[in-house]
């Protein structure tokens, strides 16, 4: 076997980093149902503090956990069958709603995308409903009244389907969401093991290393 220096270079080259993203291809190909004419995806983030004195460079600090915390975030899409479709692994203080309009263009088809109040902006809306997605996202501060700069139809949209008292399906709807949080709690709690970054797991592209060969592992313990 190699030694651990030489496996760290190897993993460094692009033409590893290619064979990885091959093989969560395939693996994602394998897993793949029939597409229906309307799909439904959830979008989250999950973050990986690290020691507040750590030297990694790349380590900074954002909201995480109800809290500042200093570390990464690993930003996931999944679809209806709770397999992930894109993900990307970034510093702490990277928005959440920002990454979300990288995640969405690996959708393929028109749907609903469901996702908590830090996604809830007019620029995000919009640029869902031009993949003919309808973002279902509560708004942070639901008592206030609509600013008129936060009026774009999608969002309104979503408001309505969300505060409307006798629309059913939204609420219903939106409480699909919390199936991503379960996704995060079985890939820490099963034999994945994405709970906590390990020591010598310093350096966002060490990192991204590191999540998807964790991802890889979730990919293939899926019957």
């Amino acid at each position: 076997l190699p030694s651990p220096s030489r496996v760290s270079r190897r993993l460094r080259t692009a033409s590893a980093n290619a064979l990885m993203g091959l093989v969560i291809q395939h693996l994602q190909q394998r897993l793949v149902v029939a597409a229906t004419l309307v799909g439904c995806w959830k979008i989250d983030a999950k973050g990986f503090p690290v020691n507040h004195f750590s030297k990694d460079r790349h380590a900074k600090s954002g909201w995480c956990s109800g809290r500042i915390a200093r570390g990464y975030k690993l930003f996931l899409l999944i679809d209806a069958n709770s397999l992930p479709v894109a993900w990307h692994v970034d510093s702490m203080n990277v928005a959440e709603v920002t990454v979300a309009h990288q995640l969405i263009e690996h959708i393929d088809r028109p749907g609903y995308v469901l996702a908590d109040s830090v996604h809830d902006s007019n620029q995000l809306h919009e640029k869902a409903a031009s993949k003919q997605l309808q973002l279902v996202a509560p708004r942070k501060e639901p008592t206030k009244p609509i600013g008129r700069r936060a009026r774009s139809d999608a969002r309104l949209r979503a408001i309505a389907m969300l505060e409307t008292p006798v629309n059913r399906f939204g609420p219903a709807l939106y409480n699909q969401r919390t199936e991503i949080e379960r996704v995060f709690s079985r890939w820490t709690a099963s034999d994945v093991g994405l709970d906590h970054l390990p020591g010598w797991v310093r350096t966002l592209p060490r990192v991204r290393r590191w999540v998807n060969a964790k991802i890889l592992i979730a990919l293939t313990l899926v019957k």
